[in-house]
């Protein structure tokens, strides 16, 4: 009897490890699907906040129907690290924002998430709408 008890112990201890490895995988997955989703919120927060300045006229430091001086120095965005770069670039627990291309009718901005993953986010904002593009890490996003 005592060599059964072994080959079960043996055996529950295989299945149990398994079972925590199964676990561990799945959790890890869930977790990076749960960093990308908050990114692609503060994305949002970021196409609002550019489209708003987009529209609020220079008297009031808005853009002038213009993204060409657009930084987020002059945006109140809570949950995001204040800039350091001259604007261009911002932070929060969720990834890296970075102003790519700022002209009259469109910004560009590369979004990095927080999570280890390869993928690199690019929202092309434009004054009535925007879209986010998904790439791989070190290159750049072409419009389709």
């Amino acid at each position: 009897m005592g060599q059964q008890q072994i080959l079960l112990v043996i055996i529950v201890t295989i299945i149990v490890s398994i079972a925590t490895v199964a676990a561990l995988n799945t959790f890890l997955s869930f977790s990076e699907t749960i960093n990308v989703d908050a990114m692609r919120d503060d994305i949002s927060k970021i196409a609002l906040a550019a489209q708003g300045y987009y529209y609020k006229p220079d008297m009031l430091s808005g853009g002038g129907n213009s993204f060409e001086d657009f930084s987020f120095e002059n945006l109140s965005l809570p949950g995001f690290e204040q800039p350091e770069d001259g604007g261009r670039t911002i932070t929060s627990e969720n990834g890296t924002y970075s102003v790519i291309q700022s002209d009259s009718d469109e910004l560009v901005i590369e979004a990095i998430p927080s999570g280890a993953n390869d993928q690199v986010y690019t929202a092309v904002i434009q004054p009535d709408n925007f879209e986010v593009q998904e790439g791989e890490m070190g290159q750049r996003v072409e419009d389709e």
